[in-house]
C-alpha cells in the first residue's frame, strides 16, 4: 500500500484557525491578582482567541496515511490500524469539542504539569495520527524540565507532519532548544539549520540563525567547536552526560561549574537542581538564586516568569509581591524584544499599578 499525504480540515478549530483559550495572564480566572477589577489581557472575559494550536491558523492539518494501491481489495483494508480517520467525520471521535483540550489549557495556566499531559495523552489516544498533539504535549514536558520526554514528542510530531506543513519548523525548533539545555550541540545546531531551510526569511528562520551564531561565539571564547575541550562548554556536556546516566552527584559539579563561568543554561540547570535535590540537598533560596543568575544572564523567559513571580508572589520560593522587582525582570525581558512583558508593562504603566 503506498503512502500519501492528505490535508484535511483541523478538527479542533474547525477550519477556522482561531480557538478561545484560557488567558495566559489569569489563568481563566477574569482577575490578574486581587489589586484588578479585570484583567488587562483578556478584559475580564477569562478567555482569549488565539491561532489554534493544532493548525497553527491555518484552518488545516496534513497527515501521511497508507492507502490500497488498485491491486488490493477494499475488504482487506483496515482503516483502524492503518489510517487516520477524521474525528471530524466520525461523530462520537471528534476532538473539535472534546473537554480534554480545555482541560489542558486550565492544567498549563497553573502550572499543573501531570494534569495536561495526562489531558494531551487522552487526546492523542483519541486521534494519534495528529502530530500537533505530540507537539502540545512535548511543550508541557519540556517545561516539566523532562527534556528526553519533550524530545520523543517532537521527534514522533515530526514524523506524523507532511514536509508542506508549515508548522514543521517549530517543532524542529523546539527539539532543538531541548537538545540544547541536553548539552547535545551537534543535534541542536542540525535542527536549527533544519529550520532555517524550512522558513529561511521568517521569524523562526531568523531565530534560528541568531541562536547558531550565539553558539559559534561561545565556542569561539572557548577555542573550541564543540563541547569537548576543558573549558565551560565542556563541563556542561560532560555534566549533562552524567545526568543522563542517573549520576546526578557528578552531575550537579559539572554543571556547577560550567554555571560558575557563565553558561546560562547550566545556571538555569543548576537552579532546577536544587529545586529537585539532585545530586545536592534540595534548596530553594539556591534555586531561586540560580534562576535569577540566568535572568541576568539573559534567559528572556527566566526573566518573564521571575517578573510574574516578584508581582503575584510565589508561595513555593517564600516570594512576597514586590512590583519594583517585577518591573525590574519585566523591563530586562522587553529590552530583549520579549512582547509578552513589554505588554504587560505598557498595561499596568497605563493602569497606574507601576
Amino acid at each position: 500500500m503506498p503512502q500519501v499525504t492528505k490535508e484535511e480540515t483541523c478538527p479542533r478549530c474547525g477550519g477556522r484557525g482561531k480557538e478561545e483559550v484560557s488567558c495566559r495572564a489569569c489563568g481563566g480566572s477574569t482577575s490578574y491578582s486581587t489589586e484588578y477589577h479585570s484583567c488587562y489581557s483578556c478584559n475580564g472575559r477569562g478567555r482569549v482567541e488565539e491561532n489554534c494550536s493544532s493548525c497553527y491558523g491555518r484552518g488545516k492539518i496534513t497527515h501521511s496515511v497508507w492507502e490500497p494501491d488498485s491491486s488490493s481489495s477494499s475488504s482487506s483494508y483496515d482503516a483502524s490500524s492503518s489510517s487516520y480517520t477524521s474525528p471530524s467525520s466520525s461523530g462520537s471521535s471528534s476532538t473539535s469539542s472534546d473537554p480534554a483540550f480545555d482541560e489542558a489549557d486550565r492544567c498549563k495556566a497553573a502550572g499543573n504539569w501531570d494534569g495536561a499531559i495526562a489531558a494531551y495523552t487522552r487526546l492523542i489516544n483519541k486521534s494519534p495520527k495528529i502530530g500537533a498533539l505530540y507537539g502540545l504535549r512535548g511543550g508541557v514536558y519540556f517545561n516539566k524540565e523532562d527534556y528526553d520526554r519533550a524530545i520523543t514528542d517532537y521527534t514522533k510530531s515530526i514524523e506524523l507532519m507532511s514536509n508542506g506543513d508549515n508548522s514543521i519548523a517549530k517543532m524542529y525548533n523546539n527539539r532543538g532548544i531541548a537538545y540544547g539545555y541536553k548539552g547535545e550541540q551537534d543535534k541542536e545546531i542540525a535542527d536549527y539549520k533544519k529550520v532555517i531551510s524550512l522558513d529561511p526569511s521568517g521569524k523562526l528562520g531568523q531565530k534560528a540563525k541568531k541562536y547558531i551564531a550565539e553558539i559559534e561565539e561561545e565556542n569561539a571564547k572557548s577555542g573550541s567547536s564543540s563541547y569537548s575541550g576543558p573549558e565551560w562548554t565542556g563541563f556542561f556536556k560532560q555534566g549533562m552526560e552524567a545526568y543522563n546516566a542517573g549520576d546526578f552527584k557528578k552531575a550537579f559539579e559539572l554543571i556547577l561549574k560550567a554555571a560558575e563561568q557563565g553558561d546560562v543554561i547550566a545556571m538555569s540547570n543548576i537552579g532546577g537542581m536544587y529545586k529537585r535535590g539532585e545530586g545536592v540537598k534540595k534548596d530553594l533560596a539556591k534555586a531561586l538564586e540560580w534562576r535569577c543568575k540566568a535572568g541576568e544572564k539573559g534567559d528572556v523567559n527566566i526573566q518573564h516568569e521571575l517578573g510574574t513571580w516578584y508581582f503575584k508572589g510565589n508561595d513555593e520560593y517564600s516570594i512576597e509581591k514586590d512590583a519594583k522587582k517585577a518591573a525590574y525582570w519585566w523591563q530586562k525581558a522587553t529590552d530583549q524584544g520579549f512582547d509578552a512583558s513589554k505588554n504587560i508593562l505598557e498595561a499596568l504603566r497605563k493602569q497606574g499599578k507601576l
